[in-house]
């Protein structure tokens, strides 16, 4: 049964899907990968073949190219739309049934979009998905596999047969190029291996004794080693029982007519010279009836023997890893008398260890609990004993700390759940670690690792602020109470401090109707944190005055916008920012085009003769200017939109954060303090600290927040 089954579209994405099946075979052995052409025999129903593989399956795994989505068939319709697409079919079923699926992207495949699926396939665009590069090719699928978890000790089983089959090995001359049948005959496992032991003999043998092989198979699914223990034996002709019951009786029968014959069979006459058996010439005179008496019977009786019991010190043998320990072997009789000088033969299982014939163990890498794993037979004359004994090896000195998962993308709000794998230096797992978190500004972290990314607090407020709208749930000016009135459509959700105002880019706006300018027509600062949901259009994210259009003469303290390269009222995705004079004329600054739909932080900035535009807290155009802005007394105060209805209301579509006014020209220092308490790259950094035996290690990890 296929423990993982791969999901692909041929046109799409064969040459990516093959080459990780082959990792994946190289990993969890043949018989546990899926994949149809390579595993669904001739003549059998394809679809039938499918849906039980599934059915019986740990996971599946969905490989989706560039062409996945929109790849179409003969007729030109789309095939995700066919419910009878194999692909399709594939991935809703294992849907259905609850198996788990990992969507794996190649090509640089976009991340799935709920509404670009059919209804069955739509859960596929919430799961997490794991990017395979070409060039990371191998980084990325040894990723992939350490997150499908360890393999049962059924799929070590078969990993080992496929592993025997595929790769024999050292049999010797006598066995080279033989093909051999295998079984498995003993199974085990320690915290980190599994032991599996097959036994194997020619093929069509029937008779023989048959080899032992053992694997040590990592339960991530790759074999450490292989180690043979035996060889098949001859197989060897068998004697008839009756023969050999003839034989016995002739050899009996003759044992006591020589007895009968030394005895005289109870005759007095004298013994004939030739019947007496000696080990030295005989004479007359050394010849009589109680010499003869005295010659010993036939018998083939055994010396007297005994069990001895054997006893090990230490008795309870618990060490670390590559360590080494002096056994004592104490030997005694059935009368629990000590001997002194039994004949002693030590052994010990691969691997647990090894020994020497002095009793020397020296424990293995690997940490478990090996039974039997220490052998020990002692000889004394004709008296034998035997024992063996569990040995326990734990992890050496802590080496190394790593969190798992290696790295996250969070939204503010969600949290995750961070663990910690300790190992030695050998690559064995420590448990019982002493752990201590700590989390960047802006993350909550508790004893366990649980991390939740809360919001941001904004610091305290600069000096010279006049207005502060957060979008925290209202549209109210949280500083000088000027406060706004937010469109039937606006809604609130996470932003960079908090909540924020959502602008759905049709007829949304806040507007600020009393709110008093003019102090703003010299120095002035106004500044926000803005996430675009649609690109392209002309679109106002705030402005206190009329004119949002080039060569409309209408007076405009400020405006901050997107919009063409030539100008400020056509479709396009460049920064603008400026203000008009009272006839009208234009002082634009023009900044570069914004072209992706992450959050930034837009500044304009008012000192003297000269403005300036910022972006993520760095200058990005500035020029100097004659007269001051018109006076805007009466005209009101727009967020997400221009201030009149109609064509050139321009409004914008997503998200606006925490929009502050100042009047007076913020500095640059002061611009890029504001960008950067944001953290608006939204990197953060985990530390964990992790004590084992006194011996202290540390790791950290990176959390990335989206907004």
């Amino acid at each position: 049964m296929p423990g993982f089954f791969i999901s692909y579209r041929r046109d799409d994405s064969a040459g990516h899907a093959g080459r990780l099946h082959d990792r994946l075979i190289e990993h969890f052995g043949r018989e546990n990968i899926f994949i149809d052409v390579d595993t669904i025999g001739l003549g059998v129903d394809f679809m039938e073949a499918i849906r039980d593989a599934i059915r019986d399956t740990n996971g599946l795994i969905a490989v989706i190219g560039r062409e996945w989505v929109g790849a179409t068939n003969d007729s030109g319709g789309r095939r995700l739309d066919d419910p009878q697409d194999f692909v399709r079919l594939e991935i809703a079923t294992a849907l259905e049934l609850g198996v788990r699926v990992i969507p794996v992207l190649v090509q640089g495949a976009p991340q799935l979009r709920a509404g670009d699926l059919p209804d069955d396939l739509q859960h596929l665009a919430s799961l997490n998905a794991l990017e395979v590069s070409d060039t990371r090719f191998h980084t990325d699928v040894d990723r992939l596999i350490e997150s499908l978890g360890d393999i049962s000790l059924a799929q070590a089983s078969q990993l080992a047969i496929s592993t025997a089959r595929n790769t024999p090995g050292e049999y010797g001359a006598e066995f080279s190029g033989v093909s051999m049948s295998f079984e498995v005959a003993e199974t085990g496992e320690t915290d980190d291996q599994y032991l599996v032991t097959l036994s194997f003999q020619p093929e069509g043998r029937g008779q023989g004794a048959p080899g032992r092989e053992q694997f040590f198979i990592e339960k991530g699914g790759h074999v450490d080693r292989r180690h043979v223990i035996s060889l098949p034996g001859r197989a060897g002709r068998q004697r008839n029982p009756l023969v050999l019951a003839v034989i016995a009786l002739f050899i009996t029968a003759g044992a006591v007519a020589g007895i009968v014959a030394v005895t005289g069979g109870g005759d007095d006459s004298p013994l004939p010279a030739a019947s007496a058996p000696s080990l030295t010439p005989e004479t007359p005179a050394s010849r009589s009836p109680t010499a003869a008496l005295a010659v010993p019977p036939v018998t083939t009786a055994s010396p007297i023997s005994e069990t001895l019991n054997v006893v090990l010190e230490p008795s309870q043998i618990a060490m670390e890893a590559g360590s080494t320990i002096d056994l004592t072997a104490i030997i005694s009789g059935d009368s629990g008398s000590r001997l002194i000088d039994p004949e002693i033969h030590w052994l010990a299982l691969p691997a647990a260890g090894s020994i020497s014939a002095e009793g020397v163990f020296t424990a293995g890498t690997k940490a478990g609990k090996f039974s039997g794993a220490i052998q020990l037979t002692v000889e004394q004359g004709a008296s034998t004993g035997s024992a063996t004994f569990d040995v326990t090896i734990e992890p050496g000195p802590l080496d190394r700390v790593e969190v798992l998962p290696a790295g996250v993308v969070l939204s503010r709000g969600e949290s995750v759940q961070f663990s910690l794998v300790g190992s030695d230096s050998y690559g064995n797992r420590i448990t019982g670690l002493e752990v201590s978190w700590e989390g960047g500004k802006g993350l909550s972290i508790d004893g366990t690792g649980l991390v939740t990314t809360g919001p941001l607090v904004p610091g305290q407020p600069l000096p010279g602020l006049v207005g502060w709208w957060p979008g925290d749930g209202n549209a109210e000016d949280v500083f000088a109470g000027q406060n706004g009135i937010a469109s039937p459509g606006v809604v609130y959700s996470s932003g960079v401090f908090g909540q924020a105002f959502r602008f759905d880019g049709d007829d949304d706006f806040v507007v600020i109707e009393d709110f008093d300018a003019s102090g703003l027509r010299g120095d002035m600062t106004v500044h926000l944190w803005a996430k675009r949901a649609t690109l392209g259009g002309p679109a106002v994210m705030v402005v206190k005055g009329a004119g949002v259009v080039a060569n409309i003469d209408v007076p405009t303290t400020f405006v901050l916008k997107f919009g063409s390269e030539r100008s400020p009222g056509r479709d396009g995705n460049y920064l603008w920012g400026g203000f008009e004079h009272s006839n009208g004329s234009d002082v634009f600054l023009v900044g570069p085009e914004i072209t992706d739909s992450l959050v930034h932080h837009y500044a304009y900035v008012r000192a003297g003769n000269s403005h300036k535009l910022y972006l993520d807290g760095v200058n990005v155009a500035s020029d100097s200017f004659v007269g001051l802005p018109g006076s805007t007394s009466g005209l009101a105060l727009v967020i997400g939109a221009g201030p009149t209805h109609g064509p050139n209301r321009q409004p914008f579509g997503g998200m606006i954060d925490e929009v502050q006014i100042f009047d007076r020209a913020l500095t640059e220092a002061e611009i890029e303090e504001i960008f950067m308490a944001a953290n608006p790259d939204g990197r953060y950094r985990v530390t964990v600290a992790a004590k084992y035996k006194g011996v202290e290690r540390t790791a950290s990890v990176e959390v990335v927040i989206q907004n």
